[in-house]
Order: C-alpha cells, then sequence, then structure tokens
C-alpha cells in the first residue's frame, strides 16, 4: 500500500446493513435465483460482477446497482421470486408498481446510523424489498416499464 489511498470508498446504507449483519452472501444467491438464467450475479471481491448470456459484462459496486442492474434488464422473474422466496410480491392498482411487507423495514433501515444497525430482515427478505424499490425506482424514472412485467 502507498499510502495515496483515501481509505476506501463509502458503502451505502443498504449494501452496508448486510454486510454488518452477514447476510451479503445469501442476499447475493436469493438475486441470482430471481434473475434466473438471464443474468449470471457473481460475488467478487467487495463488488459484484454481472454477465448476461451474451457475454456482456458490468460491475456493481453495491447491493442496490445489482438489483437494479436486474431490474432495469428485464432480469427479473417475479412470479419465480414470490415462490422461491415464499414472500408476496404485491401488483398496485396501477399495475406498474410492486410492494411487498419489508418495504417500511427496508426505509427503516436507511434512516438508521450504521452503527446502530440491529439485524430485522434475513436475506430473501432484504433481497424481495431491494427489487421491489429498484422495480419502483425504474418506473418513477420511466426508464423501461418491459422490464416490470
Amino acid at each position: 500500500m502507498c499510502g495515496a489511498c483515501p481509505g476506501g470508498a463509502a458503502v451505502p446504507r443498504l449494501t452496508a446493513y448486510a454486510n454488518l449483519t452477514g447476510i451479503t452472501a445469501e442476499v447475493t444467491t436469493v438475486l441470482q435465483r430471481a434473475a434466473g438464467n438471464r443474468v449470471r450475479v457473481t460475488r467478487f471481491a467487495d463488488r459484484w460482477l454481472l454477465r448476461s448470456r451474451t457475454g456482456a459484462q458490468s460491475v456493481a459496486a453495491d447491493l442496490e446497482q445489482v438489483a437494479g442492474h436486474l431490474v432495469r434488464h428485464g432480469a427479473v422473474d417475479w412470479a419465480g421470486l414470490g415462490t422461491s422466496t415464499a414472500i408476496g410480491v404485491d401488483v398496485d392498482p396501477d399495475g406498474r408498481t410492486r410492494s411487498c411487507p419489508y418495504d417500511a423495514e427496508l426505509r427503516r433501515i436507511e434512516s438508521v446510523p450504521a452503527r446502530h444497525v440491529r439485524p430485522t430482515l434475513t436475506a430473501s427478505q432484504f433481497a424481495v424489498a431491494l427489487l421491489v424499490r429498484a422495480g419502483n425506482s425504474a418506473v418513477a424514472r420511466k426508464e423501461t416499464p418491459a422490464a416490470l412485467s
């Protein structure tokens, strides 16, 4: 180490929660199951490598980016996600946004300082809530409605 590095990158709060509670690997597994064979999600040191079936690759720095990538590229099998995790993901009356029982807890986790984090969500609950948030953000930004079908 040369001493020129500032000491590391800031980690978004939700990724920090997964790291601090020890569920990062399990969350990655749930995200991989949600993507099926559309995108390969691999943990690579402190980042995630996302590889499509066509060979296109990208690197995500945090779990929020992984979820956003999967949603933007239409890789989430929403029906399969509900089946594999036994967590209901409801489609709101507008037909475009989704909700799950853990949305409020995800918002609470974001508002709590990292030093006060307590494990309140399982890896499956966390991953589903993260994907729902990414999907709703994509709709709000009008990125790709087809990805939410």
